[in-house]
């Protein structure tokens, strides 16, 4: 027998974590195709907390929430790398190896400007 299941549990039981838990599963719910596809992501964030605690679950549910990204793979890779310890300062961007940085395309912008030489990023003037 399946057991219904209802978006107020699964919000009932974010909250016994904490506000930010509940905001994260709030959105994920509310974003959710299908009911159950929300339900299976609530259910493996949910399942994150007896492996690494509630305490480091909401705090990477806020992490999560600051960088604007609710789903089970930011929130995983949040605990396992502890990007929930860095909440004194807002995330401003997301460090991955296929992201450039500001400047790489700082550089850019100096070789299709017409006034600089390309190859010593001087001024032709």
């Amino acid at each position: 027998m399946l057991l219904e299941r209802s978006p107020q549990q699964y919000l009932d039981k974010a909250a016994e974590v904490g506000p930010c838990t509940r905001i994260l599963f709030e959105r994920i719910l509310a974003k959710a195709s299908h009911p159950e596809q929300g339900y299976k992501t609530c259910d493996g964030i949910l399942s994150l907390s007896k492996r690494f605690g509630a305490r480091e679950l909401e705090l990477s549910a806020k992490y999560a929430q600051q960088l604007d990204l609710v789903n089970y793979h930011i929130i995983h890779k949040a605990l396992t790398e502890k990007h929930y310890l860095d909440q004194g300062e807002e995330p401003t961007s997301i460090v991955h190896r296929h992201v450039r940085g500001g400047s790489y395309y700082a550089q850019i912008s100096k070789t299709t400007n017409p006034d600089i030489n390309p190859h010593t990023f001087e001024s032709h003037e």
